[in-house]
């Protein structure tokens, strides 16, 4: 049995947002508050309040950080967290991904 994966957040969310065709774009997007692609507004607000309680939390507010780095798509969106400041990098990849992969990282000092 293969492995399957989901169609990512940029497929996902132009079902409701055909408008945003670019994936960096789209991934940027649904951090943001009430962004869903699923029109329920209990449903897919996930990744906003994910990022909220990293910002929140003492641990990234102390003397820590976190490095974020979201793809799906050919889109790529990095957030570093540091003092509780988001900064964000968007840039497109050459190899689009299936699903959506999210890696991060929590720097202690």
């Amino acid at each position: 049995m293969g492995r399957r994966l989901g169609i990512g957040i940029p497929e996902h969310i132009r079902a409701r947002h055909p408008e945003w065709h670019d994936d960096s774009g789209a991934i940027a997007r649904a951090l943001q508050q009430g962004v869903s692609g699923t029109g329920d507004p209990y449903r897919g607000n996930g990744f906003y309040e994910v990022f909220d309680a990293a910002m929140r939390t003492d641990l990234v507010r102390a003397s820590s950080a976190a490095d974020i780095d979201i793809r799906a798509g050919k889109g790529r969106v990095g957030v570093t967290i540091a003092g509780g400041n988001p900064v964000s990098d968007t840039r497109l990849v050459g190899h689009p991904r299936r699903g959506t992969w999210i890696t991060y990282t929590v720097t202690s000092a």
